[in-house]
This record gives C-alpha cells, structure tokens and sequence, in this order.
C-alpha cells in the first residue's frame, strides 16, 4: 500500500507541472506563428479547458464564431474555417 501511494504521489508530483510546461510551450508556438489570445470573456470564455488563439482580434468577438464553436472542438474548426471565408473573404 505505501507503495501504492508513493507511485500515486509520484505520478501527480510529474504530471501537474507537465501540463502547465505542456500548455505554455503550445502557447508560445501559437504566438510564434501569429496567433494572438482572446481576451476574457470572449471566444470560447465558457470552457476554462481550452484557449482560443486567433490571427485576427477581430474574430474573438465575432458572435457567429462564437456560436460554431461554443465547446472548442477540433470539429468546429472546418465550420469556423468556412464561415471565415465567406463572412471575410479570408483564404488561410
């Protein structure tokens, strides 16, 4: 049993600061290539799981957007992709 608990506290004294580690290095691939967080209560603000990164400011706040992708899913992007384009004439 105490080894049991020592593993369980090993295990959780690695995996909750490799998240944030894990977290941070994504972000700052984002913002190397252009993307820039949404501010608060603004695209996604109801899910606290995943941060919506945008090229364009503008999109944080673009109510459609917010509704395609109200749950953050890798699903919603092609949605989202496609109401870009015909909304703004982006091509990315």
């Amino acid at each position: 049993m105490k080894v049991l608990m020592t593993a369980a506290f090993l295990g959780l004294f690695i995996a909750v600061p490799g998240q944030f580690i894990e977290h941070q290095r994504l972000k700052n691939i984002a913002i190397n290539h252009g993307y820039t967080g949404c501010p608060s209560f603004t695209l996604l603000s109801s899910t606290h799981i995943v941060e919506a990164m945008v090229k364009n400011p503008q999109f944080c706040t673009d109510e459609e957007i917010n509704k395609i992708s109200m749950y953050g899913y890798f699903r919603e992007l092609p949605v989202v992709n496609e109401y870009i384009r015909s909304a703004y004439g982006f091509n990315e």
